[in-house]
Parts: C-alpha cells; structure tokens; sequence
C-alpha cells in the first residue's frame, strides 16, 4: 500500500499540471512556431504572420523546440490581432503575449510597436544595452544573451498596466506613473492593441537587435502569475497537441491501475 499512496498522488498531480498547461493554451488566439524551415511565417493558430525584410532558419532553443528564425534589423513581423474590443475600451486592453527569443543583450532592442505610431515613434517594450526589460528608464531583469521565455501582460484598467515576466518568474509590474500616466497608461491607451501589432519592430529600423525567436503567441486575456509559472521557461508547451494530451491521460490511468493491481 505504500507504493500506491505514494505513486498515485504523483499521477494526480502530473495530470492537474497537464490540465493547467492545457487550460492557460485554451487562451491562444495566436500561435507562430517557426518550426517549418520552409515557411516560418506559419500560424499554428490564427493567421499567418505578415514579414518585412527577411529571415533565416536556425535551431530553436533544443528539446521539442526544434526551429526558429533569425531577424535583423529592418526585419519583423505582423500578427493579426483577432480579440477585439475588451478590458472597458474600444481596442483590446487586457491580453497577453508571448516571446522565447535569443537576443545577445548588448543593443537596445524593441520587442513590439503596438499603437502605429499614435503615442508614440517608438517601440512599447524593449530589452536594453544590458539585457534588462521594460520601457521608459524603467527596466529590470535579464532577458538578453541566452534563451528566455518572455511574457508580456497588459491591463490597460488596472493600476499596473504592463506586468512582465522572464521565464515564468515575476519580473516587473509596472505602474500607471511608470508608464508616463494617462492617457498613455489608460484604457485604450499606447499598449492597447488594435487590429494588428508589429513584433521585434521600431518603426521598421530603428532600435531593432538580431535576434532569434521560437514561439510568438497571444492571449485573449491578462494571464496571472500562477498562469504564465505554468508556462514555464523558452520552449516549453503552450498548447499541447489534443493527441498527445490523450496519451498523456492514458498512460496516467494506466499507471495508477497498475500499481493498484501491484499492491493488492
């Protein structure tokens, strides 16, 4: 009986971290892989991105994250954003996005320009000259010289606007003043999202490093920290395939049947 006390809790709780992986995917509006080498520009879910200027096939960060693609600067992309209109506004105020990217760290670098130009000529979201993450004076973290996961969590209601995160790890919750105050950080403000965003994009060459990135993905609402822990670190599964999940569950109850059959 010590061996089924002990073995099928642990079933149980791989099962509830599948299911908890599995519920935050269920969020995806958006997914780009970069794995097929041919045309890397590929929608998992949703529409394919739209490049300007070019890209290269490369290694993603290892395990099943198998390919990515390398842009300079000048080179982006261009996501649809299907959400629409929520968080209290016209254009989506409460989402999420996600990066696992592998920058050198030692150039300023714009992650994403999302209001074209309204607010600002600048990029919404930047990794510096030291790797750190943020926007406005006001960074913090490492998010450069290696693989990371980055998530990006915006509230445009709430009092911190932009939360960000480095690996499933808290890095930074940025407040309404930090972010300049309204109506820059309000509903509807600079990083509200409109109809589409440019991703690695500052203004189309400016402050843009090479970089490689492996999953770009959005989400349809502003992810907890428990929820974007779950999402773990570069590479990681965002969406789990429904035929894997099934064998996943499968081989779960196989064992937990096992090792009743073993211990009776």
């Amino acid at each position: 009986m010590r061996v089924a006390k002990s073995v099928v809790p642990t079933s149980a709780l791989m099962l509830c971290l599948v299911l908890g992986v599995n519920q935050v995917g269920a969020g995806v509006v958006g997914l780009w892989e970069f794995e097929d080498a041919g045309n890397l520009t590929m929608a998992t879910i949703g529409t394919d991105l739209a490049l300007t200027g070019g890209e290269t096939a490369v290694p993603g960060s290892g395990g099943p994250d198998i390919g990515a693609a390398q842009i300079g600067n000048g080179d982006y992309y261009t996501a649809v954003n299907p959400i629409g209109a929520n968080g209290g506004g016209a254009n989506t105020n409460s989402y999420s996005l996600l990066m696992d990217m592998n920058t050198p760290g030692v150039a300023w670098n714009s992650l994403v320009d999302i209001d074209d130009s309204v607010f600002s000529d600048d990029g919404e979201v930047f990794t510096n000259g030291s790797g750190a993450l943020g926007i406005d004076g006001d960074y913090f973290g490492a998010a450069g010289g290696d693989w990371h996961r980055v998530v990006l969590v915006f509230d445009m209601a709430s009092a911190t606007p932009m939360t960000t995160y480095i690996d499933g790890v808290l890095n930074h919750a940025h407040t309404v003043d930090e972010l300049g105050g309204p109506p820059n950080a309000a509903v509807d403000g600079r990083w509200a999202l409109l109809d589409s965003f440019n991703a690695f994009s500052d203004n189309g060459g400016g402050e843009e490093e090479t970089l490689a990135v492996s999953n770009l993905a959005l989400f349809n609402t502003a992810l907890t920290g428990d929820q974007v822990a779950a999402l773990g670190g570069p590479g990681r599964i965002i969406v789990p395939e429904p035929g894997a999940l099934v064998l996943i569950l499968m081989a779960l109850v196989g064992l937990a049947g096992i090792v009743r059959c073993q211990t009776t």
